[in-house]
């Protein structure tokens, strides 16, 4: 599997290219492509950063970086897409020596330099690679921190999973198929500890979105972990049948997670217990795709390779199903951060492995959330019934 990652600029307005789709109209056709190679897997994560609150309305444009491999080349490629106007164009393409596997957008000030934007991509043959990129959204190849790596600690198999402390910026924490998580500081471009107590690849990784120290990651061992940075020797865990393809924090209500399966499963979880709150059997295949929509709480959206793409709702921790996409077999599904409809996902659709859609088509799936408050909070923001002793009381 590949990456994705995609955000929001202004770009200059003549860069576009009317070759996407065909028809007009609101709401938007459920599927829009964004790639047509049948030798292109991808992979998605939605890293969604708007200069306008209403982007969406005022018809400004995305820029996807796209992590690939293709007949034995792989590389980072940009797109220039604008989902309203239904146009997209390629700008920026850079080789890469080995497959990326993961992908993480960052923003934090470097020592003794000026605040910008990062990213860090892992890639098959172990290395973290972490580019500076430009105004345009695309990543620069020949500058950035270089790579993560010391004498002493560093991954000796692929990257799995990296995923970017937004309270402390300069934390980043990767999880490899050679059983270990390690917390790097990018400051020093070094690794500042390293996690062994994995008894199989760590395929997922998440830093909690309010609580600096506290980490959890997902294992093809079947448990999800949660660590505490202040004592990290110490964790509390939970056990699943099957691999732990995804975990996500639930930023509505923190002390919850989910967790999904490679047996088509997806856990709902309160980390002060120690069962499941729910238990879902989503789909018939492999669970990659796991995303919250953005402003609708109880809405949820499920990948599988089973080639389906399912809206939940979850409403009084009852799951039941709204509507169900047929895309093709999907690895990682996200939310897009400015509109609680809009969803993305990447995987190995021979025809097509790249789409964005919205799920207001069929209405069905939106009614049910017309007379719901839509929560109005950033993403990570601070809900007013958090009690920050909550997390640290979790853990034995």
């Amino acid at each position: 599997m590949s990456t994705l990652d995609f955000f929001m600029v202004t770009p200059n307005k003549d860069q576009s290219n009317n070759a996407l789709m065909e028809g007009e109209g609101e709401p938007p056709s459920p599927v829009t492509i964004l790639a047509n190679d049948p030798e292109i897997e991808v992979g998605l994560e939605i890293e969604c950063e708007y200069q306008k609150e209403d982007s969406l309305q005022n018809n400004e444009q995305s820029v996807l970086i796209i992590g690939y491999a293709d007949r034995g080349t792989y590389g980072l490629t940009t797109w220039l897409v604008d989902s309203k106007a239904k146009e997209y164009v390629t700008f920026s393409d850079i080789y890469a020596a080995f497959h990326p596997i993961s992908m993480q957008i960052m923003n934090f000030t470097p020592k003794d330099n000026a605040a910008t934007r990062y990213i860090a991509v892992g890639f098959s043959n172990s290395e973290i690679h972490v580019l500076k990129m430009n105004e345009d959204g695309s990543p620069e190849s020949s500058t950035g921190l270089g790579s993560l790596q010391n004498d002493y600690i560093r991954h000796t198999d692929a990257v799995m999973d990296l995923s970017w402390n937004r309270n402390i910026t300069n934390v980043l924490a990767s999880g490899s198929a050679d059983k270990t998580v390690i917390v790097w500081d990018m400051n020093t471009s070094s690794a500042a500890a390293r996690l062994e107590c994995f008894s199989e690849k760590v395929q997922s990784v998440k830093w909690h979105p309010i609580e600096a120290q506290s980490l959890l990651t997902g294992c093809c061992d079947g448990f999800v972990k949660l660590f505490d940075g202040r004592t990290p020797g110490i964790n509390k865990s939970w056990g699943f049948e099957g691999e732990i393809n995804r975990i996500m924090w639930n930023k509505f209500e923190p002390l919850h997670f989910f967790a999904s399966t490679g047996k088509g499963m997806v856990h709902y979880v309160d980390i002060r217990a120690t069962n499941s709150i729910w238990n879902l059997n989503a789909h018939t295949s492999a669970v990659g795709g796991l995303a919250l929509s953005s402003y609708c709480k109880d809405m949820l959206v499920t990948g599988s390779q089973d080639e389906t793409a399912k809206v939940w709702d979850l409403k009084d921790d009852s799951p039941s199903l709204l509507s169900e996409f047929r895309i093709g077999k999907i690895h990682v599904i996200s939310a897009c951060p400015d509109s609680p409809y809009v969803f993305a996902t990447g995987g190995a659709n021979p025809e097509n492995p790249c789409y964005v859609f919205d799920v207001r088509d069929p209405v069905n799936v939106v009614k049910p959330f017309r007379e719901r408050q839509i929560a109005q909070q950033q993403p990570d923001s601070t809900p007013s019934s958090f009690d920050m002793m909550d997390l640290a009381s979790a853990l034995p």
